[in-house]
């Protein structure tokens, strides 16, 4: 393999949506109707089968069947996916004063009751089975990346190749392993306790290389 020493990726690097460009619109999906088949085939109801047909995103009757025993106590996968979703000011006051005597949270209750459409008795049991589960509200806000992004633009794409990795034996059964790393221009052989300066890098030989961009 010819691995060079320096690589210019720059010309790969996205800078966002152009001004000329136009985002495709998500579209929803029509579901697996062959893999909803398969699953109540295999003893799953059709309201969990459609579940897991959105939520996998898979033709894999296998994978789709895992996840569903992963979620077997989700009773919110009951709920057909048809079933009209309440917002945040349909929930019944009354059902949420009765699962607050019971020691609930009320932030818990409430979205509970809004997967179940008001059901006290489905909306207890999701309640217990995501106990320790995170609410939204709970879940740390995603970092501010904006500045690194601004700091990665003041580097180009290009790379320098600093070191690679070769094996040394008649199979990976046998043998050990030799770094090489260029130290101010000049290849550095690193062999277990023996380092030295080597003058003829066999780079060809190696199966991992190690760049690093130059700013």
């Amino acid at each position: 393999m010819d691995v060079p020493d320096f690589l210019d990726l720059e010309y790969l690097r996205a800078h966002g949506k152009k001004a000329d460009e136009v985002e495709m619109p998500d579209a929803d999906q029509p579901l697996n109707t062959q893999l909803i088949d398969q699953l109540t085939q295999m003893g799953f109801s059709k309201t969990r089968a459609e579940h897991a047909a959105a939520k996998v995103k898979t033709k894999s009757a296998e994978v789709a069947a895992e996840w569903l025993i992963q979620h077997m106590d989700d009773e919110s996968l009951d709920i057909p996916l048809s079933a009209p979703k309440s917002d945040g000011g349909d929930v019944d006051e009354s059902i949420v004063a009765n699962m607050l005597e019971m020691g609930l949270e009320r932030a818990r209750c409430v979205k509970a009751l809004k997967i179940t459409n008001n059901n006290m008795e489905r909306a207890i049991e999701w309640v217990f089975s995501h106990m320790d589960e995170p609410l939204e509200e709970d879940k740390p806000a995603p970092k501010n990346d904006d500045k690194k992004d601004i700091e990665n633009e003041k580097f180009e794409g290009k790379y320098r190749l600093m070191a690679f990795i070769t094996h040394i034996g008649k199979s990976t059964q046998s043998g050990h392993y030799v770094t090489h790393i260029n130290s101010n221009g000049k290849w550095i052989i690193f062999n277990d306790s023996s380092v030295a300066e080597s003058q003829d890098p066999p780079r060809e030989l190696a199966y991992i290389y190690f760049y690093e961009r130059i700013n």
